[in-house]
């Protein structure tokens, strides 16, 4: 008895404080009602036990006391402990009217158990007929990104937070939300373990723009052959972008061993000309004071090539999730690949930007949308008052959450993000995060100018630089270079001289980083053979990345703050 008036007790004083704390008129007030009347209401059970009574009352119904214990210890089993079973007076059966009901109810939630059964079973069987050799990676079973508008305040969020919080603790996990993780700059809303009675609501809810399932990813590497494969075609699934190593890739090849001083990627980007490439490459600046934050695999810190200028940003979503400390050091190596390409002082495009690694994917390349959504909103807090920018060699088929996070990000705090277009050889408007319409999307070319025959085109990729054949950092020894091909590759060019233009111009905004970027690229220049489409052919923007040289006619000319 003590136990259940204290329980009691503690539920309306938390429903009283919800009511005190909010207790403004908003928008979500018929919501919050709406589930708390559904977290103390059982589901309307008792409501209907005592409709069926009348019926069968009214029918006549025998007595049936064989089943009086069996209901009980049905009823016992949902609604009460054993030391409450006794002053559970509302639940306690003893007519043939609520033996009659009970029959009505458990023939109700037979009914729903086997529906829930059968749509498992179909979901288990087309997660098994996921075509080979594409990819093993899933939704996240019972995971969601919620996502609010944009008038949303933070107000709205936390009572949001609050009433699911409270309806989770007195509905005996009907309405279930675990696990929150809530978003206020990249993006307003959360995400969470959530029940399916929890979702239903959530769909009601009057400032809910999107509701999204959690996404698995899975980093796969596809065999080395002339030309990399497309992959990662699987919907809805997000990845690092797959690409293919040159055979050894993870030998002893060590710094210094190249035939020429300069790489060749490098050597391109500086000049108009495709050929002769001079052997040189001098940016106008380095990217010294501007903060690069590269979510992805991690960053080998101590890499002799890096300079001493990687270091942990101060979140490891991996960590977060599975318990492991590695503070953002990379194990799997794609991650300091793309440091290597965007700062390191052989294979940089930014010889002296601060690498920060936000570690978003594990060992086996593996993560969640969410965890990406994550690291965005934490990069959007953090202390630092360097200008900043954000790498992103990843992407998904869809997702209304990255898209979102990443306009906030963009639009309102300012922050430049650059990605890569993807390797399926598509349209990478139909791809996440060039979908979003505010990152500055590449595009990937082999060392012809020709657009890679795995590069994704089309309106949404802003501009191309190198991504095939690339060498750089290596993850397995302080001075290991790997070649890898991928617009994982290209991107980081993109992002490198983006850190070069906010030394020279600490003030200006990502849209016009993006000006001063197409100004200045190559026009013209590359060839689109291996695009198949040729609608997507003439979207296609025909730039390479241009990376003026220290003292050139054209360095400072197109400048614009």
């Amino acid at each position: 008895m003590h136990t259940r008036l204290l329980a009691g007790l503690w539920a309306a004083s938390s429903l009283l404080l919800l009511l005190v704390t909010y207790s403004q008129a908003s928008p979500i007030d018929e919501w919050s009602e709406t589930v708390v009347a559904k977290a103390t209401s059982h589901d309307g059970w008792e409501h209907l036990v005592r409709r069926s009574a009348k019926s069968a009352e009214a029918q006549g119904i025998e007595d049936d006391t064989a089943h009086i214990q069996d209901v009980q210890e049905y009823y016992r089993n949902i609604f009460a402990s054993d030391n409450d079973w006794d002053d559970a007076s509302p639940l306690r059966l003893s007519s043939p009217a609520e033996v009659h009901n009970l029959r009505v109810v458990q023939s109700l939630e037979a009914y729903l158990q086997a529906k829930t059964d059968q749509e498992k079973a179909k979901v288990e069987s087309a997660d098994q007929s996921v075509v080979p050799d594409q990819s093993q990676q899933k939704k996240i079973k019972g995971r969601y990104i919620v996502t609010l508008s944009s008038e949303s305040s933070d107000e709205m969020l936390d009572r949001t937070l609050s009433i699911m919080k409270y309806a989770t603790s007195v509905s005996q996990q009907r309405l279930r939300a675990d696990h929150i993780t809530a978003f206020r700059r990249a993006g307003k809303g959360f995400s969470g373990t959530l029940s399916s009675k929890m979702v239903e609501l959530l769909r009601k809810h009057p400032l809910v723009t999107s509701i999204e399932e959690d996404v698995a990813i899975r980093k796969s590497y596809s065999s080395f052959s002339s030309e990399p494969s497309s992959v990662d075609g699987i919907s809805g699934t997000l990845s690092v972008q797959s690409e293919t190593e040159t055979p050894n890739a993870n030998s002893d090849a060590k710094l210094g061993t190249s035939s020429s001083a300069v790489p060749w990627n490098l050597d391109r980007i500086d000049q108009h000309t495709a050929t002769p490439l001079d052997g040189q490459y001098n940016p106008e600046a380095t990217g010294k004071g501007v903060d690069v934050f590269i979510v992805d695999t991690g960053i080998r810190y101590t890499h002799k090539d890096l300079g001493g200028r990687a270091k942990y940003a101060g979140l490891d979503v991996i960590d977060q999730l599975t318990g492991s400390s590695l503070n953002g050091l990379d194990c799997q190596g794609h991650g300091s690949h793309v440091a290597g390409v965007v700062g390191g002082d052989t294979y940089g495009v930014a010889k002296g930007a601060t690498l920060y690694s936000l570690r978003g994917l594990d060992c086996g390349g593996t993560g969640a949308v969410s965890g990406v959504v994550t690291a965005l909103e934490y990069i959007a807090n953090y202390p630092s008052t360097n200008p900043k920018v954000i790498s992103l060699s990843l992407g998904v088929d869809s997702s209304a959450a990255l898209d979102n996070g990443l306009r906030e990000l963009v639009n309102k705090h300012g922050i430049t993000a650059v990605s890569a277009s993807g390797n399926n050889g598509l349209d990478s408007c139909n791809f996440s995060p060039a979908s979003s319409g505010v990152t500055i999307d590449v595009g990937a070319t082999d060392n012809g100018d020709e657009v890679a025959s795995f590069s994704n085109t089309g309106a949404c990729t802003d501009i191309f630089a190198p991504g095939k054949m690339i060498n750089s950092v290596g993850f397995g020894c302080d001075t290991c270079t790997k070649v890898m091909s991928g617009t994982s590759m290209a991107c980081p060019h993109v992002t490198g001289y983006v850190a070069v233009l906010l030394e020279l111009q600490p003030t200006l905004k990502p849209s016009q980083v993006l000006e001063n970027i197409v100004a200045k690229s190559t026009k013209d220049a590359i060839r689109l053979n291996y695009v198949s489409n040729k609608d997507t052919a003439a979207r296609t923007p025909n730039r390479l990345l241009y990376v003026p040289s220290l003292g050139a006619a054209d360095a400072d000319s197109t400048l614009k703050n």
